[in-house]
């Protein structure tokens, strides 16, 4: 996560007082990204989300073999979810723990943090607003997305 670090010793270089994500008309992604950009400004320990349900099946399965068969590098909680996707039989449902992810340590933002939303926040935009306000990191401001 070069590029999340590079802007935030960026931004504490700046002398910043207050952070504004703009989650407005972004469709999402996953927390891969939002999980490191938060922990720059995260007072606490958090998760994405309290729980996680998947859906076993053989085409997952065949794309983690892909995957590793390709000998990329892997991220150790993406490793994890691979490993409960095999022992789990196709068609079922099971429980992903996702791990807590811990704040950034010295230095980091100390700011106040804004994000801004509207109806066209979509998917892990939307849980990283929740997750802000959830957790206290921040203050939500705009109109309710469609999530």
């Amino acid at each position: 996560m070069a590029f999340i670090d590079d802007s935030f010793r960026k931004i504490l270089a700046s002398g910043a007082t207050d952070l504004i994500l703009d989650l407005r008309n972004n469709p999402g992604g996953d927390n891969s990204f939002s999980d490191p950009m938060i922990a720059w400004f995260a007072t606490r320990p958090f998760r994405f989300t309290a729980c996680f349900t998947l859906k076993a099946s053989a085409a997952t399965k065949a794309d983690y073999a892909r995957q590793r068969a390709a000998g990329a590098p892997i991220d150790p909680s993406f490793a994890g979810q691979m490993d409960a996707e095999a022992r789990a039989p196709n068609g079922t449902r099971y429980k992903y723990d996702l791990p807590l992810v811990q704040p950034h340590g010295e230095p980091r933002f100390h700011g106040r943090v804004w994000a801004l939303i509207n109806r066209h926040s979509y998917s892990n935009a939307t849980s990283v607003a929740a997750l802000i306000q959830d957790y206290g990191f921040g203050k939500v401001i705009g109109e309710e997305t469609a999530d």
